[in-house]
Formats: structure tokens, C-alpha cells, sequence
């Protein structure tokens, strides 16, 4: 059995167990602690997650955006033969594919570093369950 300890400050408790964290090392940062007692602390950062947390929401919203822009830049057949009118449709397509193309670069670049701080949380959660997996478990 391994119980979950959100720690905050130094009073923080072991969930389910009701016996406070056995050093001060791990007083104020998340631990987990196994059934036999070992305590083990999670190293991974919160800076990390809230800068994982906001280049992901940056990510969301230029997803929707572009979306949005996409919605109205499609190819269209006009029967009218009204050159002002085609005219006025090219400029408003082309203006549309400008904002696309300024676009570009932003969503590629906020994609790829959300990708990369996704793998590095990953990564790092991985590296400490491993490292911290109890003698004669595996």
C-alpha cells in the first residue's frame, strides 16, 4: 500500500496514516510514503508544472484561433461574375492567409515547448518512481 502526501509546511500529515513525516527534508514538499514507512520525496518542480500548465493553455487558445481564422479562409466558387465583388472575396482570403502565415511560427514554437516541458515532466516523474521504487518490489 502506498499513501499520497500533498505536503504544506512543516505540519504536513501522511493521508490515512496520522503520523507526521519522519524528517525534515521532506517537510513542505509532496512525499510518498510506502507500507513500510519509507518516505520518498517527489522532486518534481511546481514552477515546472504552472509554466507546463500556461504554454498549454497559450497552446489551446492559438489552436481555437487559428481554427477560427481557418473557418473563413476555404475556397469558394462564385457564380457572380461581378469583378469587383471577386476582388473584395481575393483580398479578404489573402488577408486571412497573412494572418495565418504571422501565425505560424507563434503556434509552432508554443507547441514544440509544450511538447518539450510535457516530456521533461514525464521524464522527470518516471526517473523519481524509479529511483524510489522500494528494495524487493520488483
Amino acid at each position: 500500500m502506498v499513501v499520497f502526501n500533498a505536503c504544506v509546511g512543516k505540519s504536513a500529515r501522511n493521508i490515512g496514516s496520522g503520523f507526521p513525516s519522519k524528517s525534515k527534508e521532506t517537510a513542505g514538499r509532496p512525499t510518498v510514503t510506502s507500507a513500510k514507512g519509507a518516505v520518498a520525496v517527489m522532486m518534481i518542480s511546481s514552477v515546472l508544472l504552472y509554466l507546463w500548465g500556461s504554454l498549454f493553455l497559450c497552446y489551446l487558445a492559438l489552436l481555437v484561433y487559428r481554427g477560427h481564422l481557418n473557418r473563413y479562409e476555404d475556397e469558394q466558387l462564385f457564380l457572380n461574375d461581378d469583378v469587383e465583388i471577386v476582388q473584395k472575396n481575393r483580398h479578404h482570403r489573402a488577408q486571412i492567409r497573412h494572418k495565418l502565415m504571422r501565425l505560424r511560427p507563434i503556434f509552432h514554437s508554443c507547441g514544440a515547448a509544450t511538447g518539450l516541458i510535457t516530456t521533461m515532466v514525464v521524464g522527470m516523474y518516471v526517473y523519481d518512481a524509479w529511483h524510489n521504487i522500494p528494495k524487493g518490489v520488483l
